[in-house]
């Protein structure tokens, strides 16, 4: 009885104590009266009953609790919706042009040079990146608006396909936009340095002939970000220009380090395949020569 005594269901008005809720079904049942019924037709259970006494408590608590954390929450969600109104801002239009030889559609204010300090190529450097990655969500956004299911499918494929079903999906990709194409060459340079000798091959003969036939230029080498020519007051478009074939430059002699080390291999015909990579490579355009034909006078006297 004493444990009993201590324990405590609710307040005087009953609260939440099972035992103590009014019960207006069985209040009339013991009056002699007909007990109504619910909506549905069966005894206690309607509005007035036990059971709907209690979830509506249950709810007005809810309902409280949300009321609080909705304030509480109040800076929470204009942050989240000023986070989502600058990241359509972002977006923006395209700015780079969708082409395939990119460097004639190089545009060079008047007036432009190459000549700033370290501190300012720094600065311009930064702002460049973080340019590209606003341009290739514009692009993105605008490759799924006029492709959809389309550019949904190469999407698929070149990340959930196979070995040779990824390759394709990114080659694809890539000869879409010139200007665009440098996350496929990422991913393909990515592959190309896979251990294993078949993905590796794949990869290589893909990124060969894309730099090539696209996007090399066919009568100079590539220019360092540091060296390129812009105004003072640089436009985005010259900074994307800058940032792109920094990037692309840097890409090459990637691949090129690839190659280079495939030249070596234990297999010969990954051996033989890597040298035909270095040959055309070093026949095809003017980039990285002071790279690749040391390699490949290396291998004169191979016995391979």
């Amino acid at each position: 009885q004493g444990v009993l005594s201590s324990l405590s269901f609710g307040g005087d008005d009953g609260g939440d104590d099972p035992f103590n809720a009014p019960n207006e079904w069985e209040e009339e049942k013991r009056r002699g009266l007909k007990p109504r019924l619910s909506d549905k037709g069966v005894p206690g259970i309607g509005s007035s009953s036990r059971r709907a006494q209690q979830t509506a408590k249950r709810a007005e608590r809810e309902r409280t609790a949300a009321s609080a954390a909705a304030v509480g929450n109040k800076g929470d969600g204009d942050a989240l919706e000023l986070t989502a109104h600058s990241a359509k801002r972002r977006a923006g239009p395209v700015v780079l042009p969708l082409c395939a030889s990119w460097w004639d559609e190089m545009q060079v204010a008047e007036g432009a040079t190459s000549v700033r300090t370290a501190e300012a190529s720094g600065r311009f450097k930064a702002q460049a990146a973080e340019l590209y990655e606003r341009e290739l969500e514009a692009f993105a956004g605008s490759q799924s608006r006029r492709h959809g299911s389309d550019a949904r499918f190469v999407n698929k494929l070149a990340s959930k396909g196979t070995i040779k079903d990824r390759v394709a999906a990114l080659t694809v990709q890539a000869h879409e936009s010139a200007f665009h194409a440098l996350p496929c060459i990422a991913h393909l340079i990515t592959m190309a340095e896979r251990p294993a000798r078949d993905v590796k091959l794949l990869a290589v003969d893909a990124l060969t002939e894309l730099f090539l036939t696209r996007l090399l230029p066919p009568h100079r080498q590539l220019v360092q970000f540091e060296r390129a020519a812009f105004s003072t007051k640089p436009t985005e478009r010259e900074l994307l220009q800058a940032h792109y074939e920094d990037a692309l430059k840097a890409a090459y002699a990637q691949l090129a380090t690839v190659v280079i080390r495939g030249t070596s291999d234990n297999v010969l015909h990954t051996k033989q395949r890597m040298l035909s990579s270095l040959c055309g490579m070093l026949s095809g355009k003017p980039e990285l020569e002071r790279m690749l034909l040391p390699a490949l006078v290396n291998k004169l006297g191979d016995p391979d």
